[in-house]
């Protein structure tokens, strides 16, 4: 791999002289001694030795060597990370095989899971007083926050002066020579006391001039503002009342015009004579109406009549079929006779348990060829070390760029 084509960067300078200096630097990194010194030895092989291209193409024969061996470093190092990783995973393949379970736990946290499994009254006992002691330490906790906020003195907006003489107003208190009352009564005059208050609060705040944060410029504009839509939502309205009253007369007149029309006579181009024979000749509704259901009862009848016919001819013919009458007796003997529910029930029940059996079975015979294979194991694991080995295996890259 070459290095990348190097450009010329003019950094300014406080020397007085030159006012900036030439700094060589890699498209892709700092400022650096190397490619200055590159650059360099190129210039005085190509310009004060004459050596011309030659020089150019062993330089970058010389960095395409170094950088070959880098990357071949590199490669190196690749693989034997890689293969360290796969021999911890062969390692831990083998000891899970060794100890008959493919998990990544280890025995401890199994045997402490299985354990777990196993004392379900035990887990759920101590589930049960461990809820319990978070239910504690919880109260202790609300108690004692309840406690620290008791202590701390009341924050009210109002001075203290004010707080000591609405404050018991706003309770009821109970004095030993006035009757007990009861927790209603009590609520009731709490609420007729509170009522008191708010409607004396409300009676001073009426009391109060209104206050604004805007300036008497700003109110003025916002008045005119609104009245100007005031003046645009009239308009509006006047609008559509006269669009109201135009759809009104406009439905008047139609209605005028359709009572016009049907009191006008009925045109047509036919004489008056050759009118009347039409009327002559049309049939009575009432007797055309008859004829027809005469007509439809008719069609019924002749359709189930010969619906009937077509029925006990078909009942008449043999039964047909594309089996053999070997095949149909053979299936005939072979037809499970039907059988009562009860009967049903024990046939069902029966299937059941034996498949049942022949599941447990089956499962037996594969529990016990857990971990079995036609292949040698020793022979299995050479196989895919070789396999991972062949898959990590890159050529370097030794073709010649420029």
């Amino acid at each position: 791999m070459l290095n990348p084509p190097t450009q010329v960067k003019s950094v300014p300078s406080n020397d007085s002289e030159n006012g900036s200096k030439i700094c060589w630097a890699t498209s892709s990194s700092a400022p650096g001694v190397r490619s200055h010194e590159a650059m360099l030895r190129l210039h005085r092989a190509r310009f004060v030795e004459k050596r011309g291209m030659s020089a150019a193409e062993e330089q970058i024969e010389e960095t395409r060597q170094q950088n070959v061996r880098a990357g071949a470093a590199v490669q190196r190092q690749i693989m034997a990370k890689t293969q360290r990783i796969v021999a911890a995973h062969d390692g831990r393949i083998k000891q899970m095989t060794e100890h008959g379970s493919f998990s990544y736990r280890s025995k401890d946290d199994q045997s402490r899971l299985a354990d777990t499994r196993k004392n379900t009254e035990a887990v759920a006992l101590q589930r049960e007083k461990s809820m319990r002691a978070a239910a504690n330490a919880y109260k202790n906790e609300k108690e004692a926050i309840s406690e620290r906020v008791a202590l701390r003195p009341n924050l009210s907006v109002r001075p203290q002066v004010e707080a000591d003489s609405t404050e018991p107003s706003l309770v009821p208190q109970q004095h030993e020579e006035e009757p007990k009352l009861s927790k209603a009564e009590l609520a009731r005059q709490t609420e007729r006391l509170f009522k008191a208050e708010q409607a004396a609060l409300s009676a001073r705040l009426r009391k109060r001039p209104n206050q604004t944060f805007w300036s008497k410029a700003q109110l003025e504009e916002m008045q005119q503002h609104r009245q100007v839509v005031e003046a645009n939502l009239a308009k509006g309205r006047a609008r559509e009342e006269d669009v109201t009253a135009l759809v009104h007369s406009w439905n008047v007149e139609l209605d005028a015009m359709d009572r016009r029309i049907a009191g006008l006579p009925a045109l047509t181009f036919r004489r008056p004579e050759e009118m009347e024979s039409l009327k002559a000749g049309l049939p009575d509704p009432e007797a055309l109406k008859e004829e027809l259901r005469v007509r439809m009862d008719y069609r019924a009848k002749s359709y189930k009549e010969e619906k009937d016919a077509m029925i006990e001819r078909l009942n008449a013919k043999p039964k047909q079929s594309f089996r053999t009458a070997e095949e149909i007796r053979q299936w005939e003997e072979g037809r499970t006779p039907a059988l009562d529910p009860a009967s049903r029930s024990e046939q069902l029940r029966e299937l059941s348990r034996t498949y049942n059996i022949k599941r447990r079975a089956m499962l037996e015979r594969a529990a016990a060829n857990v971990g079995r294979g036609f292949e040698d194991p020793e022979e299995k694991q050479r196989r895919h070390y070789a396999e991972s080995l062949r898959s990590l295996k890159v050529k370097p890259n030794t073709s010649r760029t420029r």
